[in-house]
């Protein structure tokens, strides 16, 4: 496109004569002068807004086109490992919570195993010391 669009310009200089704009230097003195002249040829130059809306909606398309046609290699090999059925199903969240819940389960019920020889055995060696002070 920019090749194009480089022809173009090389063809337009050659059928007009062309020469390239230079600015001049204003003095500071000037300046104002030529702010204020600055801004009158804007407020008059003749914008044609019905131009510029059909080339913005040529752009909207050639870039629709473009998107459209471009081939994005991450979202077709996902499509290919989506339709392949290669992806594990895990539950989601859900699975990981419910996973999580029964382990602290099973962490809390062999605490209070623990906890509960640990008594028991505590129990164990009270009544052994009782019956030994009671035999003396």
């Amino acid at each position: 496109k920019l090749d194009k669009v480089v022809d173009l310009k090389l063809e337009e200089r050659a059928r007009k004569e062309y020469s390239p704009k230079f600015i001049d230097v204003v003095s500071p003195d000037e300046a104002k002068d030529a702010k204020e002249g600055f801004l009158r040829q804007i407020t008059c130059v003749d914008v044609d807004h019905q131009r510029r809306l059909d080339a913005l909606e040529v752009a909207e398309r050639l870039r629709r086109q473009e998107l459209s046609a471009k081939v994005n290699e991450f979202d077709e090999e996902l499509e290919e490992f989506v339709s392949q059925r290669k992806l594990r199903k895990t539950g989601g969240t859900e699975e990981v919570e419910r996973r999580r819940e029964e382990k602290n389960a099973e962490i809390m019920k062999e605490m209070m195993k623990s906890a509960e020889e640990a008594e028991a055995a505590r129990r164990a060696k009270v009544a052994q010391r009782k019956a030994a002070k009671s035999k003396k």
